[in-house]
């Protein structure tokens, strides 16, 4: 495939030869040069076509602290479900470094997933130059780059809590501590311990509410707008379930499994604790005050 493909168009290469020839004398060297850069660049396009191009792909759409990292790693776990991660922490073109993230997030099998933030979806396909807050709440998704072409028709799962206050309660310990995240070593028991620089802060718990029902909002009405089926996931439901909301996604994205299909256990290390619990409650008590306060 790869000679019939070269050879049929291989006029392409003598047109700029003869071109070139015109122009500088020493035109040998510079015609074996693009000769060379050109096969090889078709070579890397038919090879990515023939053996990584994804047949299934899909996209894990949430906000922070709704168990991505979990469900990312059941799904990487059955290894026919791709690999996904969070490949967006930084802002970057994404049809330029396209296919080196469908190679890191695709499977044998041809499955790619990713997981991406309301916010780095905005910036990558939506609007790459102005401030995910000051545009979006318009909604006008003028799209830069469909996720549609570059990611291979994907499929949407919407990872979301029913919880707002705990998910902006561990928002802001993960904030202040700067652990997003602890797995669990063998023989040393935690990789990481969270310090004591933890501090309730009401105000800042309100914020991030308010930006997280923005954000949810977002995705929405991007759905809406776009007229996407997709998968909603609560986060209480995986955590309480993990195998049945696998075999649930699995089901949505079309991917045949074993019926057998075992679940190893995580290695991530539950991070809510007592001083959550404190903190939710705390809050309810403030809210309640500043409620009675007002309505007197």
């Amino acid at each position: 495939q790869i000679l019939y493909y070269l050879s049929n168009e291989e006029f392409k290469i003598y047109k700029i030869s003869a071109k070139i020839k015109v122009k500088y004398p020493p035109y040998k060297l510079l015609i074996k040069k693009i000769k060379k850069n050109w096969i090889s660049k078709k070579i890397d396009k038919i090879y990515f076509n023939i053996l990584i191009k994804p047949k299934h792909s899909y996209i894990i759409c949430a906000t922070e602290r709704t168990g991505t990292n979990f469900l990312c790693e059941l799904l990487t776990s059955t290894k026919i479900a791709g690999n996904p991660r969070e490949y967006f922490l930084k802002k970057y073109d994404y049809k330029k470094k396209s296919r080196i993230v469908i190679k890191e997030g695709t499977t044998k099998n041809k499955v790619f997933g990713i997981k991406i933030m309301s916010h780095q979806f905005f910036n990558s396909f939506i609007n790459q130059k102005d401030n995910f807050k000051e545009k979006s709440h318009n909604c006008d998704l003028r799209i830069k780059q469909s996720p549609e072409k570059t990611l291979y028709n994907p499929k949407y799962i919407f990872l979301k809590r029913k919880d707002a206050l705990r998910q902006a309660v561990s928002y802001l310990k993960a904030k202040q501590t700067n652990i997003w995240r602890e797995t669990i070593i063998k023989k040393n028991g935690w990789k990481s311990k969270l310090d004591q620089k933890e501090k309730f802060n009401f105000n800042e718990i309100n914020q991030i509410m308010n930006r997280t029902k923005y954000e949810n909002n977002f995705w929405e009405k991007y759905f809406k707008k776009r007229k996407i089926n997709y998968l909603t996931i609560y986060y209480e439901d995986l955590i309480e379930n993990p195998k049945n909301t696998l075999l649930k996604t699995l089901k949505f994205l079309e991917i045949k499994h074993k019926n057998n299909l075992e679940i190893p256990k995580s290695n991530l290390k539950k991070q809510s604790n007592e001083i959550n619990e404190e903190w939710v409650k705390k809050y309810n008590k403030i809210k309640n005050k500043n409620y009675l306060f007002n309505f007197l």
